[in-house]
């Protein structure tokens, strides 16, 4: 199983050449085999997101998830009791609790988490599928995938995944 964080989900929706060659060789792999998933706080933090202004995916972050989740047939995954206990065990710098609970969806689910955030590197995670930005700073108009026209996502939102949010 491929386990996508929220940047992941987003960039591969709206800005996939973003992606790392290895992110991207992961995804098509996870989808060609049907084991791709996000946990389902990545949806609220995707709703968050989209309601402050810092991704404009060109539609309500309703429609843009329904889209991007469908696009690859990535699987929503709950949280869990035991999902919530390993979120609370898991020996990580983050005390940000939507990346505790990505973290621990994967490691209870025994996913390959693809993921921006430096943090989780060599971490207790196992194997790991970083996703790195190509040249540029992020800023500016981006082609979308899921709609014709092209998607903007906020500058400031890309400096935060650069940052592992």
């Amino acid at each position: 199983m491929i386990l996508l964080d929220t940047c992941a989900l987003i960039f591969d929706a709206l800005t996939p050449e973003r992606l790392s060659g290895a992110a991207r060789e992961a995804l098509d792999r996870g989808e060609a085999e049907g084991t791709l998933a996000c946990a389902d706080i990545s949806l609220w933090e995707i709703a968050r997101l989209v309601s402050k202004g810092r991704v404009d995916p060109g539609t309500d972050s309703a429609s843009f998830c329904r889209l991007a989740l469908d696009a690859r047939g990535v699987r929503v995954l709950p949280i869990t009791p035991e999902i919530a206990f390993e979120s609370t065990r898991l020996d990580l710098p983050q005390g940000d609790p939507a990346d505790r609970l990505i973290a621990a969806t994967a490691v209870a689910n025994g996913a390959d988490p693809v993921t921006i955030d430096e943090r989780l590197h060599n971490r207790a995670l196992g194997s790991l599928v970083p996703v790195s930005f190509a040249s540029g700073s992020g800023r500016g108009v981006a082609p979308g995938i899921l709609r014709r026209r092209p998607a903007r996502v906020a500058g400031r939102y890309w400096r935060d995944c650069a940052a592992a949010h």
